[in-house]
């Protein structure tokens, strides 16, 4: 493809990210390593090298050591392209070194004049509106702080709107009114100015959450910043309740849960709940509790039983109850509440626990065994299996240990192989291994947990026919095999090595497949290796980029 024009080759999403990153400087060392080949690093998630060949305008071959493997260019890659663009639009023939030294700039500031630093601070907000807004947000006096707030916060989610849709590579641009109100309100925990830390924090919240019905908040950045925005009113809280007078805590209490009813969280529940869960701190009052406790009342009747969430909104909403009474209530009451309420799987654990401590060993296999019925989720069958496994330990029911440790040894969890061998003395595991060994190869897969016993055992004749059946898997379990199997290794080796290659379609795969051979080196030795990277030179001629590669292995 040509380099002037290698937009119209790569995936649409790919190129704005790839844009993206080289609009903001992502685009790091960008050096001409001799005629035609380029490598640069572009930061990313984390540094990652892109080489590129041109022969004139054409890209003949590129690579990037990142991990994408969804199609084949990557956003590094593109990022690259248009840096190596753009210098050929300048008309530079050849593109040497272009990477900056650092500057330690708060040096070079300390020693300029006051005029000097004002005449470039107005110059930068003169280029860039955000800077101005910036820094009159937070240098400004403000007669109104949470008006001034809201219509910063606005401002930056209206102008990364297009068509009133705010897509992902905007969304951090939208926030950015959000983030510098968060700022301000840090500052006022700090300064002891609770209200204003609280209200700051709602106004976030009120736009923030609206923002999430018309952005594509795949990244979860928007919830990330509503995740932070309730901790910061937490802290807020926490750390200025017990010096607020009731008639600060009234008015603190009635914001939050003015805000946690509003309709704009029937979709976003899990939010509401902590905003709720807020005003349990407020609770000391008996007025102000009374309020919060009908007021989860109210919503637990308001749940629309057709509604997916609706056991989950219950769920929370008990929660939240428990947590008042935990909080400010004496335990035989706590108690009782968690006994109503053993429906919810999280209430069932709690009792668990509860006849745990008590020693109540059978009634916490019945309790283990009525969720196990009454739940078929995997995740819970599992844990109610452990808790009823840790009561049959407590009452010395050996068998009942060995037949339920065997049932989550076969749901993979390998955790249980070491807990079942102790059970058995050392003949009866020889014989008891055979079976577990016959039963796992009945599964429709193998599991992790199956490939981890044949490991500890050193069962060396089902590895082998392990890696027969997933031949990947030769390159880190040939230590186990080379020395009864040396033959079989070296040509599983080479079956797994050929077929890599002839998939192999860029030099980031070729890297991949010689990697592979490198292994099969130290596996095999010197000789062997050899061997398949002549075969594979002489094959794959017509792949200049992947001899490279194969003549770099040493």
């Amino acid at each position: 493809m040509k380099l002037s024009d290698f937009e119209q080759y790569l995936d649409g999403r790919i190129l704005q990210r790839g844009l993206d990153y080289f609009h903001r400087g992502n685009v790091k060392n960008l050096e001409a390593i001799n005629d035609g080949h380029y490598t640069a690093e572009v930061d990313g998630t984390d540094f990652y090298t892109v080489e590129v060949w041109v022969n004139q305008d054409m890209i003949v071959d590129t690579s990037c050591d990142c991990p994408y493997e969804l199609g084949e260019f990557c956003k590094h890659q593109a990022a690259v392209f248009y840096a190596l663009k753009e210098k050929k639009s300048k008309n530079d023939k050849t593109i040497h070194s272009f990477q900056v030294g650092k500057q330690d700039l708060k040096s070079i500031l300390s020693g300029l004049k006051k005029e000097e630093l004002i005449n470039i601070i107005y110059n930068l907000s003169m280029e860039d509106p955000n800077i101005e807004k910036q820094l009159l947000y937070q240098y400004a006096p403000a007669k109104d702080e949470i008006s001034s707030s809201k219509k910063l916060i606005k401002e930056y989610i209206q102008l990364a709107k297009k068509r009133g849709f705010i897509e992902w590579n905007q969304v951090n641009y939208a926030l950015q009114g959000a983030d510098l109100v968060l700022q301000k309100a840090q500052e006022k925990i700090e300064s002891g100015e609770t209200e204003t830390a609280v209200s700051l924090g709602m106004a976030v919240l009120s736009n923030v959450v609206d923002m999430l019905n018309f952005s594509d908040d795949s990244n979860g950045t928007v919830g990330s910043v509503i995740r932070t925005t309730i901790n910061t009113m937490e802290e807020a809280i926490e750390s200025a309740i017990d010096f607020l007078n009731q008639t600060e805590q009234k008015k603190l209490f009635e914001l939050i849960v003015k805000e946690a009813l509003h309709n704009r969280y029937d979709d976003w529940s899990e939010w509401r709940m902590d905003l709720l869960g807020l005003c349990i701190s407020f609770c000391n009052n008996i007025y102000l509790r009374t309020k919060l406790e009908s007021h989860l009342e109210m919503l637990m009747k308001k749940t629309d039983p057709s509604s997916w969430s609706s056991e989950y909104d219950k769920k929370e909403l008990k929660k939240l109850q428990l947590a008042i009474y935990e909080q400010f209530d004496d335990p035989e009451k706590v108690e009782r509440f968690i006994y109503d309420n053993i429906h919810h799987s999280d209430f069932r654990e709690k009792v668990i626990l509860l006849e745990m401590k008590k020693r109540v060993y059978d009634k916490v296999i019945s309790l283990c065994l009525e969720g196990e019925k009454a739940n078929q989720r995997p995740g819970l069958v599992k844990q109610w299996k452990e808790y009823r496994y840790q009561a049959y330990e407590q009452l010395g029911d050996v068998e009942n240990q060995k037949e339920l440790a065997k049932e989550l040894l076969f749901g993979n969890d390998f955790g249980y192989y070491s807990i079942l061998k102790r059970l058995y003395s050392l003949n009866e595991w020889k014989e008891e291994l055979s079976k577990i060994v016959e039963e796992f190869q009945k599964q429709p897969y193998q599991t992790d947990a199956y490939l981890s016993i044949l490991k500890a055992e050193q069962l060396t004749e089902q590895i082998l026919e392990y890696c027969k059946s997933w031949p990947s898997n030769i390159t880190n379990l040939y230590p186990y095999l080379i020395e009864s199997y040396f033959e079989e290794v070296n040509q599983l080796f080479i079956r797994y090595i050929r077929k890599e290659a002839e998939k192999a379609s860029d030099r980031k795969k070729y890297k991949n497949v010689c990697k592979e051979i490198k292994t099969y080196k130290n596996a095999c030795g010197d000789i062997h290796s050899r061997r398949l990277i002549g075969e594979l030179k002489e094959m794959y001629q017509r792949r200049p980029a992947f001899v490279d590669e194969l003549l770099k292995i040493k």
